[in-house]
């Protein structure tokens, strides 16, 4: 019997961590808390893509509530759009379009980076893509 439970819990465990909205990432984040998040990230540019320019943050260099929390208003506030032959949200904010690549957020504190959001993409919405980036 406690062999069962032990497994149960752990079954449990592992559903809950693949599930898109963590247990508690805060309240939803106003467009000014998402001005602060971008302004306070460290963005790397994509070198190895350069027909898609972007730059991206990696939840691991940031304040995980506030990666969470910006993560997930993209998600609720952006709009669904078709790259090549996936379709991501996106959100507009001065200037730039963040994105993620829509994996499950996972729980604070113990993401697992190779099923979970790792990273925040984001370009400059000026940029005319040119006719490879809109083939990739």
């Amino acid at each position: 019997m406690t062999h069962q439970l032990h497994l149960w819990q752990a079954i449990v465990s592992l559903v809950a961590s693949m599930v898109h909205v963590p247990a508690s990432p805060g309240p939803p984040m106003t467009v000014e808390e998402c001005r602060v998040f971008v302004a306070n990230s460290h963005w790397k540019y994509a070198k190895t893509m350069p027909n898609n320019p972007h730059y991206y943050t990696l939840r691991d260099q940031s304040d995980e509530s506030e990666f969470v929390r910006f993560v997930l208003h993209i998600r609720q506030a952006g709009y669904r759009k078709r790259f090549g032959k996936t379709t991501y949200t996106y959100l507009d904010l001065d200037g730039w379009q963040y994105w993620t690549m829509g994996a499950p957020i996972g729980p604070l504190g113990g993401h697992n980076p190779n099923i979970h959001t790792t990273l925040i993409n984001r370009a400059e919405l000026n940029s005319a893509p040119s006719p490879q980036r809109r083939l990739l």
